[in-house]
């Protein structure tokens, strides 16, 4: 019987070799920024997870004080200052919308390690501000 092939096939030619090596190497490389990608997300959410939890506890903290009319009271505005968190600094705006209501912002900022305990990193986007949370706290 005659073979089906017209000539016995070896192995491949060094052109297909070449070509599956250059798929490999674009998949590989493809796999590898997904990698990348996926860890740099990581972080940022880790981050933001970070900054969340930190801002809504010292926005309870306020909250908290506001509670009792002598703490109405004193809740005033505070410049920078240590967070719990070495990473950060926050500030607090208060202001009186009407009688009985205070508006109280919290602005939480990155650190800038370099500088002094209260110093902002404005090298960070948004001018080093992590994030700003509001709300209107009426008088018990």
């Amino acid at each position: 019987m005659a073979p089906l092939v017209g000539r016995a096939h070896r192995g491949a030619t060094l052109s297909e070799v070449a070509l599956g090596t250059f798929i490999f190497a674009v998949f590989s490389l493809g796999v590898l920024a997904l990698l990348i990608r996926c860890n740099q997300l990581s972080h940022q959410d880790k981050s933001l997870s970070q900054v969340n939890t930190l801002s809504e506890g010292l926005m309870e903290e306020l909250v908290m004080l506001a509670r009792s009319e002598d703490g109405f009271q004193k809740l005033a505005s505070q410049s920078l200052r240590p967070a719990n968190d070495p990473d950060y600094v926050y500030a607090v705006d208060v202001s009186s919308a009407m009688s009985g209501l205070k508006k109280v912002t919290l602005l939480l900022y990155y650190h800038d390690s370099q500088g002094s305990p209260a110093a902002i990193d404005t090298a960070r986007p948004n001018l080093g501000l992590a994030v700003c949370l509001g709300t209107a706290l009426e008088q018990p």
